[in-house]
């Protein structure tokens, strides 16, 4: 302190000093491969490729991995599919697979494994829930499935308070041609984003066609004010 005190004042300083790992153990050339640390003969060949497939896909979405994640996503989905084959009746290989064709844009397969996931719901993470609600949603929406995607959406938005739920169950109503519901939401999306411009953007061109003129000004101020150009990708607009 820069005045007189009574009360004793200590300085000190701390160093963390160590040798931190790179963030990838296999080069640049070389994506390596996973093995088991431990002897797991004793589990079935259908176990050992369930956790081994279920590696390769924890690593390809961790940091050490991004190198050569579409690699380890390959082995993962072909290992994945092999312990599918096999009949073993796992929600976490349903949520992997859903993940992988998800990430692949086959839609139809991502849809069919996430509701698989969800119909082992009891048993099924609470992380895993939300991500497999999602894979359907999403999957659902691309195929024409409005319903169904409306159904999975309006689920994650009772379980969580995220922008882009709100955003995808607008484009569910929009699809099914209910523009004031369809405002509704981005609305909502915009309460929990304030930031999002293009959200406000996409506010600004629905609100004119139902006629909700003050809204349109006041997400156009607020448009504006994040200076971002007048343009969004909502379908329609």
């Amino acid at each position: 302190p820069e005045a007189l005190t009574d009360v004793s004042h200590v300085a000190s300083t701390q160093h963390r000093i160590a040798v931190y790992p790179s963030a990838s153990p296999f080069s640049s050339e070389d994506p390596g491969h996973l093995s088991a640390l431990h002897d797991l003969s004793y589990m079935q060949s259908a176990d050992q490729d369930r956790n081994l497939g279920l590696a390769y896909l924890a690593f390809a979405e961790s940091e050490g991995g991004k190198l050569h994640r579409g690699e380890y996503m390959d082995r993962a989905l072909t290992i994945l599919r092999r312990v599918e084959a096999s009949g073993l009746n796992d929600p976490s290989v349903d949520m992997a697979l859903s993940q992988l064709f998800h990430a692949r844009q086959s839609v139809g397969s991502a849809l069919q494994f996430a509701e698989s996931a969800l119909s082992h719901r009891t048993i099924l993470s609470d992380a895993h829930h939300l991500v497999a609600l999602n894979n359907a949603g999403t999957a659902a929406h691309a195929l024409g499935r409005f319903g169904r995607a409306e159904q999975a959406f309006g689920q994650l938005i009772e379980l969580r308070r995220h922008p882009n739920d709100w955003t995808l169950l607008g484009h569910c109503h929009y699809s099914e041609g209910n523009l004031q519901r369809t405002l509704e939401c981005l609305q909502q999306a915009s309460r929990i984003n304030p930031g999002d411009a293009e959200t406000h953007w996409a506010i600004v061109a629905l609100a004119g066609r139902v006629g909700q003129f003050d809204v349109q000004e006041r997400h156009r101020r607020l448009a504006r004010m994040l200076g971002d150009a007048s343009v969004n990708s909502f379908p329609g607009n």
